[in-house]
């Protein structure tokens, strides 16, 4: 039986898709986004869904780390922080221009290439973030929001510089 830490964590057991669980679980909070942006909910939901994901990601990961006593302080079944940081590189360039399908799969590009490359800062706040139990949570969470910002950035800017 899985635990609700861990069951909120891999989002809903997305983390355990045996190849890439990042990259499946950026592809389940994409999915999650293009639903709930079809809805026509006012711009501040979408926000709100995003900050709720963010501290049910640090709290559920927190409690599983705690719980599990993991080595690695970013085990690749947690992929709720993939799903916020979807999230938030959709929500910042949607600020700046509408999503079309071209942009929608290059902000899915860009969010990978950041989550998995970790350039500067990312990796530094990964890598100090990951020393303790007890900053382990927030870590694995806002690296990969550093990785919306940044992947968001680069759309933006591409967005701006082909027009």
């Amino acid at each position: 039986m899985i635990s609700t830490p861990l069951f909120l964590a891999s989002f809903a057991g997305v983390g355990f898709f045996p190849k890439a669980p990042g990259t499946a679980g950026t592809v389940a909070g994409f999915f999650v986004f293009l639903f709930f942006a079809s809805l026509n909910l006012p711009p501040y939901a979408l926000w709100l869904g995003l900050g709720v994901l963010f501290v049910v990601g640090w709290i559920s990961s927190h409690q599983f780390l705690k719980q599990s006593h993991f080595i690695d302080c970013d085990p690749s079944c947690v992929v709720i922080d993939e799903v916020a940081g979807i999230w938030l590189t959709l929500l910042l360039v949607q600020l700046f221009c509408p999503l079309t399908w071209p942009l929608y799969v290059l902000c899915f590009l860009a969010f990978r290439f950041f989550d998995i490359v970790k350039p500067w800062p990312i990796g530094w706040l990964d890598h100090r973030l990951s020393q303790s139990l007890s900053t382990a949570s927030f870590g694995i969470m806002i690296d990969d929001v550093m990785a919306g910002i940044m992947s968001a950035l680069v759309v933006i800017l591409g967005k701006i510089l082909s027009t």
